[in-house]
Protein backbone atom coordinates (compact mmCIF):
# COMPACT_ATOMS: atom_id res chain seq x y z
CA UNK A 1 0.00 0.00 0.00
CA UNK A 2 3.19 1.95 0.53
CA UNK A 3 3.39 2.46 -3.37
CA UNK A 4 -0.11 4.48 -3.95
CA UNK A 5 -0.49 6.31 -0.17
CA UNK A 6 -1.49 9.82 -0.96
CA UNK A 7 1.76 10.52 1.62
CA UNK A 8 4.72 8.92 -0.82
CA UNK A 9 6.66 11.72 -2.30
CA UNK A 10 7.44 9.42 -5.13
CA UNK A 11 4.26 8.22 -6.03
CA UNK A 12 4.51 4.47 -7.70
CA UNK A 13 7.67 3.85 -5.86
CA UNK A 14 9.29 2.09 -2.49
CA UNK A 15 12.49 2.09 -1.27
CA UNK A 16 13.72 0.60 2.07
CA UNK A 17 17.19 2.34 1.72
CA UNK A 18 17.93 6.25 1.68
CA UNK A 19 18.09 6.73 -2.57
CA UNK A 20 17.76 3.04 -3.15
CA UNK A 21 16.27 1.42 -5.69
CA UNK A 22 12.15 1.54 -6.01
CA UNK A 23 11.57 -2.05 -4.82
CA UNK A 24 8.04 -2.16 -6.40
CA UNK A 25 9.43 -2.25 -10.12
CA UNK A 26 7.51 -5.35 -11.63
CA UNK A 27 5.86 -6.79 -8.30
CA UNK A 28 2.82 -8.96 -8.26
CA UNK A 29 1.18 -9.00 -5.15
CA UNK A 30 -2.59 -11.32 -4.00
CA UNK A 31 -3.64 -8.98 -1.49
CA UNK A 32 -3.53 -5.37 -0.79
CA UNK A 33 -3.18 -4.56 3.19
CA UNK A 34 -6.19 -2.92 3.48
CA UNK A 35 -8.45 -5.68 2.13
CA UNK A 36 -7.31 -8.27 4.37
CA UNK A 37 -8.15 -9.32 8.27
CA UNK A 38 -5.82 -11.29 10.73
CA UNK A 39 -8.15 -13.93 9.83
CA UNK A 40 -7.16 -13.69 6.28
CA UNK A 41 -3.25 -13.49 6.93
CA UNK A 42 -4.00 -16.77 9.09
CA UNK A 43 -6.12 -18.75 6.79
CA UNK A 44 -3.12 -17.94 3.78
CA UNK A 45 -0.99 -19.53 5.68
CA UNK A 46 -2.67 -22.51 6.60
CA UNK A 47 -3.35 -23.08 3.23
CA UNK A 48 -7.35 -22.61 4.00
CA UNK A 49 -9.12 -21.08 0.80
CA UNK A 50 -12.36 -18.60 1.34
CA UNK A 51 -14.04 -16.19 -0.11
CA UNK A 52 -11.39 -13.36 1.24
CA UNK A 53 -8.33 -15.83 0.43
CA UNK A 54 -8.72 -17.47 -3.05
CA UNK A 55 -5.12 -17.67 -3.00
CA UNK A 56 -3.33 -19.56 -0.25
CA UNK A 57 -0.02 -21.00 0.76
CA UNK A 58 0.36 -24.21 -0.95
CA UNK A 59 2.83 -25.76 1.32
CA UNK A 60 4.14 -29.16 1.77
CA UNK A 61 6.09 -30.82 4.15
CA UNK A 62 8.93 -30.38 2.02
CA UNK A 63 8.51 -26.53 2.21
CA UNK A 64 10.82 -23.72 3.60
CA UNK A 65 8.45 -21.03 4.66
CA UNK A 66 9.15 -17.38 5.31
CA UNK A 67 6.71 -15.53 7.23
CA UNK A 68 7.86 -11.56 7.46
CA UNK A 69 5.51 -9.24 9.62
CA UNK A 70 5.98 -5.32 9.65
CA UNK A 71 3.99 -2.55 11.19
CA UNK A 72 3.15 -1.04 14.70
CA UNK A 73 2.60 -3.69 18.03
CA UNK A 74 2.13 -4.47 21.59
CA UNK A 75 1.65 -7.01 24.00
CA UNK A 76 -1.54 -8.38 22.47
CA UNK A 77 -0.20 -8.60 18.50
CA UNK A 78 0.01 -6.29 15.63
CA UNK A 79 -3.07 -4.36 14.01
CA UNK A 80 -4.55 -5.55 10.55
CA UNK A 81 -6.38 -3.39 8.50
CA UNK A 82 -5.55 -0.19 9.88
CA UNK A 83 -6.44 2.94 7.52
CA UNK A 84 -3.46 4.87 9.23
CA UNK A 85 -0.41 4.73 11.28
CA UNK A 86 -2.62 6.96 13.61
CA UNK A 87 -5.32 4.76 13.94
CA UNK A 88 -2.98 1.58 13.97
CA UNK A 89 -1.41 3.06 17.07
CA UNK A 90 -4.46 3.67 18.91
CA UNK A 91 -5.81 0.60 18.33
CA UNK A 92 -8.32 1.24 15.39
CA UNK A 93 -7.30 -1.34 13.08
CA UNK A 94 -10.09 -3.89 11.96
CA UNK A 95 -8.16 -6.81 13.79
CA UNK A 96 -5.55 -7.91 15.60
CA UNK A 97 -2.85 -10.42 15.03
CA UNK A 98 -2.35 -11.90 18.30
CA UNK A 99 0.65 -14.20 19.39
CA UNK A 100 -1.83 -17.10 20.71
CA UNK A 101 -3.25 -17.16 17.16
CA UNK A 102 0.08 -17.12 15.31
CA UNK A 103 0.73 -20.35 17.36
CA UNK A 104 -2.03 -21.95 16.78
CA UNK A 105 -1.70 -21.65 12.68
CA UNK A 106 1.46 -22.79 13.26
CA UNK A 107 0.25 -25.52 15.08
CA UNK A 108 -2.35 -26.31 12.55
CA UNK A 109 0.81 -26.35 9.94
CA UNK A 110 2.64 -28.60 11.96
CA UNK A 111 -0.13 -31.24 12.45
CA UNK A 112 -1.12 -30.97 8.74
CA UNK A 113 2.70 -31.13 7.34
CA UNK A 114 2.33 -28.24 5.87
CA UNK A 115 6.16 -27.28 6.08
CA UNK A 116 9.58 -28.72 6.60
CA UNK A 117 11.35 -25.64 8.15
CA UNK A 118 9.55 -21.98 9.12
CA UNK A 119 11.08 -18.97 9.99
CA UNK A 120 9.05 -16.12 11.35
CA UNK A 121 10.50 -12.37 11.68
CA UNK A 122 8.57 -10.11 13.31
CA UNK A 123 9.39 -6.23 12.47
CA UNK A 124 7.03 -4.29 15.43
CA UNK A 125 7.46 -2.83 19.08
CA UNK A 126 6.91 -5.33 21.66
CA UNK A 127 7.22 -8.18 19.05
CA UNK A 128 9.14 -10.58 21.68
CA UNK A 129 4.99 -11.01 22.42
CA UNK A 130 4.95 -12.76 19.70
CA UNK A 131 7.45 -16.23 21.88
CA UNK A 132 6.18 -14.90 25.06
CA UNK A 133 4.59 -17.82 27.11
CA UNK A 134 2.51 -15.00 29.17
CA UNK A 135 0.98 -13.65 25.52
CA UNK A 136 0.29 -16.85 24.77
CA UNK A 137 3.44 -17.03 21.84
CA UNK A 138 5.18 -19.63 20.38
CA UNK A 139 7.14 -21.32 23.65
CA UNK A 140 3.74 -22.34 24.66
CA UNK A 141 4.21 -24.85 22.05
CA UNK A 142 0.70 -26.80 21.05
CA UNK A 143 -1.84 -28.93 23.02
CA UNK A 144 -1.18 -27.61 25.83
CA UNK A 145 -4.32 -26.07 28.36
CA UNK A 146 -2.59 -22.35 27.21
CA UNK A 147 -0.84 -21.87 30.42
CA UNK A 148 1.34 -25.09 30.57
CA UNK A 149 3.59 -25.36 27.88
CA UNK A 150 2.77 -28.56 25.43
CA UNK A 151 4.21 -30.27 22.97
CA UNK A 152 7.20 -28.02 20.88
CA UNK A 153 6.75 -26.14 17.81
CA UNK A 154 8.97 -28.55 15.61
CA UNK A 155 11.37 -26.96 12.85
CA UNK A 156 10.03 -23.19 13.75
CA UNK A 157 12.52 -20.61 14.72
CA UNK A 158 10.91 -16.71 15.56
CA UNK A 159 12.82 -13.65 15.28
CA UNK A 160 11.84 -10.16 16.43
CA UNK A 161 12.47 -6.87 16.59
CA UNK A 162 11.97 -6.24 20.25
CA UNK A 163 11.48 -8.38 23.30
CA UNK A 164 8.07 -8.21 24.89
CA UNK A 165 8.16 -4.84 26.76
CA UNK A 166 10.18 -2.79 24.53
CA UNK A 167 10.01 -0.64 21.32
CA UNK A 168 11.77 -1.39 17.88
CA UNK A 169 13.69 1.95 16.17
CA UNK A 170 13.63 2.96 12.81
CA UNK A 171 16.94 3.31 10.55
CA UNK A 172 17.19 4.34 6.97
CA UNK A 173 16.14 7.84 6.82
CA UNK A 174 15.60 9.39 3.47
CA UNK A 175 15.73 13.20 2.75
CA UNK A 176 13.96 12.92 -0.62
CA UNK A 177 11.06 11.25 1.03
CA UNK A 178 11.54 13.00 4.46
CA UNK A 179 10.52 9.98 6.02
CA UNK A 180 12.13 6.73 7.34
CA UNK A 181 12.14 4.02 5.01
CA UNK A 182 13.56 0.79 7.23
CA UNK A 183 13.46 -0.13 10.46
CA UNK A 184 16.66 -1.49 12.06
CA UNK A 185 16.02 -5.05 12.36
CA UNK A 186 14.25 -5.13 9.38
CA UNK A 187 17.29 -3.73 7.72
CA UNK A 188 20.30 -5.72 9.43
CA UNK A 189 18.07 -8.82 8.68
CA UNK A 190 17.94 -8.32 4.82
CA UNK A 191 21.47 -7.29 4.90
CA UNK A 192 22.08 -10.87 6.43
CA UNK A 193 19.84 -12.79 4.80
CA UNK A 194 20.10 -12.04 1.61
CA UNK A 195 23.11 -9.91 1.07
CA UNK A 196 25.66 -12.16 2.91
CA UNK A 197 26.04 -15.53 0.41
CA UNK A 198 27.91 -17.02 3.58
CA UNK A 199 25.07 -17.32 5.70
CA UNK A 200 23.43 -20.68 6.26
CA UNK A 201 21.14 -22.57 8.79
CA UNK A 202 21.12 -26.25 9.96
CA UNK A 203 19.32 -28.63 7.31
Amino acid sequence: DLATSPNNALPGQVRNQANGPNLYADVTYDYKLSDVTAEDVLNILKGQKTATTPTVLGSTDASDVYVFFSGHGGSGGMPVGAGSVAEGLAGGATTTLAPADLRGTLCAMQDEKRYRRVLVAVEACYSGAFGSVFDGGLLLGCHGNGVTPGDPLLGVMLMTAANPVESSYAAQYDKTLKAWVADQFADRLATTLFDNSGTSAPA
